[in-house]
């Protein structure tokens, strides 16, 4: 959610989140596999976590530099990336979900702290904090809104636009491979199918906390509230007597009224701007 938000603050999309934690996941649960007989128990995850992130970065590159220097629109080149992502994670085990070598992993991941937060969210709050400031407070999160706004207008005025769309991918990338890792301990294996529609939840949360799609516009902590609100939604599915299988649908309407409603929100700012 939070690499999806930075993304639509540029005027992009990164349909590649899913795939992205999916594929490092696969790549943690291959480290282990490989080394957990021949290194230390806390090498091998510190190697799985380093190894997986830059998978991530890796995928972030690819779409960034597809975007900036092949001008391909985000919509299709993220579709490449998340290709990429997801047939590379089919290939390394053929596609067959594998057992993570080392429970003291899985046991981390699924930590409660004070035997209610689960270590996942803390982290989740983190990173989110860490993110909020640098759109806040530096001057990189003010080229960002810039970017989003008019990328023309913010290359005119100096700032390198296509560096920073590709230093946001990477990092959206980078932040998705982190989900991947908490995702794959939670669950136990690596599976390159875990993180598949991950970035529909994300995009929907991300524009219900306010974002425009048309980049510029947005608060992190709205595109928290978001995840939280939508995820309440999705476990509140169950217990209303409707067919969880109905579950997408449900949530590609809250997407499509979200939308909607940016939309309209935009045309009368403009609007008001002309008059």
């Amino acid at each position: 959610v939070l690499g999806e938000a930075l993304v639509i603050l540029t005027g992009g999309i990164d349909l590649s989140v899913g795939r992205i934690a999916s594929f490092s996941g696969v790549i943690c649960a291959w480290t282990m596999l490989k080394f957990h007989e021949s290194l230390p128990p806390s090498l091998v995850i510190v190697f799985a976590i380093v190894f997986g992130i830059l998978g991530g970065a890796f995928i972030g590159l690819i779409n960034g530099l597809s975007v900036t220097k092949l001008n391909i629109p985000p919509l299709i080149a993220t579709l490449g990336g998340m290709g990429i992502a997801y047939g590379l994670a089919e290939y390394i085990f053929s596609g067959i979900p594998t057992k993570l070598a080392l429970k003291s992993f899985t046991e981390a991941v699924r930590l409660k702290i004070f035997g209610i937060f689960p270590l996942s969210s803390i982290l989740f709050v983190i990173f989110a904090i860490i993110v909020s400031i640098i759109l806040r407070r530096s001057r990189a999160g003010k080229y960002v809104y810039a970017v989003g706004g008019s990328k023309e207008a913010a290359f005119l005025s100096g700032i390198k636009t296509d560096r920073l769309i590709i230093w946001i991918y990477v990092l959206s990338g980078v932040l998705s491979s982190v989900g991947g890792l908490l995702l794959a301990g939670w669950l136990r294996v690596g599976d390159a199918r875990a993180g598949g529609g991950y970035e529909f939840i994300a995009i929907t949360a991300v524009i219900m906390g306010g974002f425009s799609l048309f980049g510029g516009v947005g608060d992190i902590w709205d595109a928290v509230i978001g995840i939280i609100t939508l995820q309440t939604i999705r476990k509140i599915i169950p217990h209303l007597m409707i067919s969880t299988f109905f579950e997408d649908g449900i949530v590609g309407g809250i997407l499509l009224i979200a939308v909607l409603i940016g939309v309209m929100t935009a045309k009368r700012m403009e609007v008001s701007r002309g008059s």
